[in-house]
């Protein structure tokens, strides 16, 4: 008596014919083969794979809380309108939809991008354009290409330190400004005791060593520069005297001082009195000559009798003197007069 095993589900199947399985042998062979294609789920073992050729999926089809794997792509049907299947992915023509659990319609992908409308976005950017973030060093970098930075274009810029709730310093540009301009910065850094400015030009900043000279001194300390004016005597210089009446003697050299731009010029002389005098000229020479304003004011002061008078000084700077005039003293005896006066140096 023969019978055959059938290859995917293990059956035993008899064999028909005077050779075959010969009864009750052949019915309880029959039954149990019977009972086990009642019970085949298409598992190894109990049938062939159900291949895509043997389904037509005519409703929806539950996966029963499982997901689907090793899927190599998901196609869409595109839709007319976004749908209301709650927390469904779906497109909508070209672009990739998102029906949250409250029904919200929420559009992935616009025009071929990421749309980002609503959250803010940069617009423009394509290509080799990217905005990034480096983690490590806490930086973000705007690159135009692969290698090159891009420019920024913006208003007030604040800027702290790397520390919590650090206060911050705002690098904003002036109210009102008359036209565009540039700052581009020295191409090495300052060495110790200089500054920045910008240079002859007017194209870039530049480092320059601030020192001091015969009227100037400069002293630098740790976070400070000290500029200040040396009080340096210029010397002195002994002045021509004339008057229309009276005589002039003994005149003292007088004294230049400076103190930055102001210049100070003090002494006196003796007068011998007996006329009406119409006018006193006093002649000092300019340090440096030709560097004297075109008016100043100065005075003159009488040294007896309480005679003074404040007088007014005229320039004459093209020809490198001063001259000071006094207006009309009357007076007899013997008088010293002192000068005392300052001018700024242009």
């Amino acid at each position: 008596m023969t019978t055959t095993t059938t290859p995917y589900m293990g059956l035993i199947i008899p064999d028909a014919g005077l050779t075959g399985e010969a009864g009750p042998a052949y019915a309880t062979e029959i039954n149990a083969a019977m009972v086990a294609i009642d019970s085949h789920s298409h598992a190894t073992g109990h049938g062939t794979y159900i291949t895509p050729a043997g389904i037509s999926i005519n409703a929806s089809l539950p996966l029963n809380g499982y997901g689907i794997t090793t899927a190599k792509s998901v196609q869409y049907t595109a839709q007319g309108a976004a749908l209301s299947d709650l927390l469904s992915l779906y497109t909508v023509g070209n672009d990739l939809y998102f029906t949250d659990g409250q029904n919200n319609k929420i559009p992935i992908t616009t025009g071929g991008v990421v749309n980002v409308s609503g959250t803010g976005s940069i617009s423009g950017m394509s290509g080799t354009v990217t905005v990034s973030y480096t983690a490590l060093i806490k930086t973000f970098k705007f690159l135009q290409s692969a290698t090159t930075t891009a420019d920024l274009y913006a208003g007030s810029i604040s800027i702290t330190e790397k520390a919590a709730s650090a206060n911050a310093i705002t690098i904003a540009s002036p109210t009102g400004v008359a036209s565009a301009y540039g700052l581009v910065l020295p191409g090495v850094v300052p060495t110790a005791n200089q500054l920045i400015r910008q240079n002859a030009a007017a194209t870039a900043l530049e480092n320059v060593t601030v020192s001091g000279d015969a009227t100037v001194s400069v002293t630098h300390a740790a976070g400070t520069m000290t500029i200040a004016a040396n009080a340096a005597a210029y010397g002195t210089y002994t002045p021509t005297l004339t008057s229309t009446g009276g005589s002039l003697f003994n005149p003292s050299p007088f004294t230049f001082s400076r103190v930055g731009s102001i210049v100070t010029v003090s002494g006196y002389f003796s007068y011998a009195g007996g006329a009406t005098v119409s006018y006193l000229y006093i002649t000092l020479p300019i340090i440096p000559a030709n560097n004297f304003p075109d008016y100043t004011q100065g005075f003159l002061v009488g040294g007896s009798s309480s005679t003074s008078s404040y007088q007014s000084l005229y320039g004459q700077s093209a020809s490198g003197t001063k001259t000071m005039r006094t207006t009309t003293l009357s007076f007899s005896g013997t008088i010293v007069c002192s000068v005392m006066f300052q001018y700024i140096l242009n």
